[in-house]
C-alpha cells in the first residue's frame, strides 16, 4: 500500500471517529491494545480511566485498529500479566466467514465476503445464540451482545455473572462442548438418567435440551428424508436398510425418547450423528478466542483496519436485518480515483462493483478503501 493510500485510510478513520462517540463498558478496568498497517496489535497494556479520555485518544490519533479485553482487571495496564489481578471475563466467541461451511468457498477470494457467506455466517450466529447459548446454557438475551467484526464475521459477548468467573479450563469445555470430538463423545452420559426397562430402552428424544435433544431431531430429520440422507452418516447399507423398513415406528420411538429398535445399532450409529450434527454445528467458533481469558478483540463501534468498516453493534433482535455490507460501513459522501489491477466483485450499500481488471476508476470512498485494505487498489495520483 502506497503513502496516499495509508493517508486516504487515515483521514476516513479520522473522519468517522470526529463524528462518533464510542462508549465502552466498564472501560477503566479494561486493557487495550492499538495497530497500524503492519499489525493489528502492535501496543497493548494501555488503559483509559473513562470515556472521555478514550474518545480523545481516537480522535487524535485515528489508529488503524483498536481492540480490548473481554477481561475486567485492577490494574489494566499493569505488566506481568498476573499484574493486572483478574476479577472477571466476559465470555466472548469469534464467529468468522472463513471457518463458515459455504457454497461460495473457492468461488471468490478468501479475504473479500459475498451475500451469500454472508448470510451463512449469520446463520452460524443464530445458531449459536439460539442452540446453544440461551437453551443449553440458560443464558438471558438480555445478557448477549452481539457486534459485526468489521470484517468477516460476528462477535458475540455474554454478560452474565456466573459465566463471567468461569476459568479458562473451564471455556474451553464449553467451546468443546458447541464444537464436539465426535470420537470422544460419552455414549453411556448420552443415555444416562433415563429410566429403562425390559421393554424399553430409554435415551433422547427430539424435545430434549442439549446435545440430547439434538442428536435424536438429527435422526429423525436424516430419516424421515430417506436412504440417500442417511447415507450422509457414513453407516453400513445394511443398517440403513433396517432403519427404512421400520422407518415409520423408529422416527416415532425415537421422537419419544425410546430407542429399543436401535438398541444394537446404538455405539455405530451415535459417533456418526454426532460427527455430522457438529460438523452443521458452529464449526465456525474460533476456540482460541473463547478459552483464551487474555484475548484482545476489536472494540465495538469501531473501525476495523482490514476493511475500513465499523465492528458495528446491534441488538440481537434486529441481527436479520442487519446488513454489514450496508449497515457497517463508513459513509463519506464522494469518489475517488483508484487504480485496480485486478479485483472481484464485491456487493456494499445494495450496488455491486467489478469484478474489476487493469482500470482506473472513481469509486465510493467506502468501496475504494475496501479495495485498498484487500490489497487490489491503491488511490490514484
Amino acid at each position: 500500500m502506497n503513502d496516499r493510500s495509508k493517508q486516504f485510510i487515515k483521514d476516513l478513520i479520522a473522519e468517522y471517529y470526529k463524528k462518533n462517540v464510542i462508549e465502552v463498558s466498564r472501560i477503566n478496568e479494561r486493557e487495550f491494545g492499538v495497530g497500524d498497517f503492519d499489525a493489528p496489535i502492535k501496543r497493548r497494556h494501555i488503559a483509559f480511566t473513562d470515556n472521555l479520555t478514550f474518545n480523545n485518544f481516537l480522535r487524535e490519533n485515528a489508529p488503524i485498529f483498536i481492540s480490548y479485553s473481554s477481561a475486567l482487571y485492577s490494574y489494566p495496564d499493569a505488566r506481568p500479566m498476573e499484574s493486572k489481578l483478574l476479577k472477571e471475563a466476559e465470555l466472548v466467541f469469534d464467529i468468522d466467514a472463513d471457518d463458515v461451511d459455504s457454497p461460495c468457498k473457492g468461488k471468490h477470494p478468501s479475504n473479500v465476503v459475498c451475500e451469500i457467506c454472508n448470510d451463512r455466517v449469520k446463520e452460524e450466529t443464530i445458531k449459536l445464540v439460539e442452540d446453544f447459548l440461551t437453551k443449553d446454557f440458560g443464558v438471558s438475551k438480555s445478557n448477549i451482545r452481539v457486534n459485526y467484526s468489521g470484517n468477516r464475521g460476528y462477535h458475540v459477548h455474554v454478560i452474565d455473572n456466573d459465566l463471567m468467573k468461569l476459568n479458562q479450563h473451564a471455556r474451553e469445555e464449553i467451546s468443546d462442548y458447541i464444537d464436539p470430538d465426535p470420537e470422544s463423545f460419552d455414549i453411556d452420559i448420552l443415555f444416562s438418567g433415563y429410566e429403562s426397562s425390559s421393554y424399553k430402552k430409554a435415551g433422547p428424544g427430539t424435545e430434549d435440551n442439549g446435545w440430547r435433544g439434538r442428536i435424536a431431531r438429527v435422526f429423525v430429520n436424516l430419516a424421515e428424508r430417506g436412504d440417500a440422507a442417511l447415507r450422509q452418516l457414513e453407516i453400513d447399507d445394511s443398517i440403513i436398510d433396517y432403519i427404512m423398513r421400520n422407518r415409520e415406528n423408529i422416527v416415532q420411538e425415537i421422537s419419544e425418547g425410546d430407542w429399543s429398535l436401535l438398541w444394537s445399532y446404538r455405539d455405530q450409529l451415535i459417533p456418526k450423528i454426532v460427527r455430522y450434527a457438529s460438523s452443521r454445528n458452529s464449526k465456525s467458533i474460533d476456540k482460541n478466542v473463547t478459552k483464551d481469558i487474555y484475548h484482545l478483540i476489536r472494540v465495538p463501534n469501531t473501525i476495523n483496519g482490514k476493511s475500513c468498516m465499523i465492528a458495528k453493534e446491534f441488538s440481537y433482535s434486529d441481527i436479520d436485518r442487519f446488513d454489514p455490507m450496508k449497515d457497517a460501513i463508513v459513509r463519506k459522501d464522494e469518489d475517488v480515483k483508484v487504480v485496480i489491477k485486478d479485483a472481484p466483485q464485491i456487493y456494499m450499500n445494495d450496488t455491486y462493483y467489478g469484478p474489476y481488471k487493469d482500470i482506473t476508476i472513481e469509486l465510493p470512498a467506502y468501496v475504494a478503501a475496501y479495495y485498498i485494505l484487500k490489497g487490489y487498489a491503491e488511490l490514484s495520483c
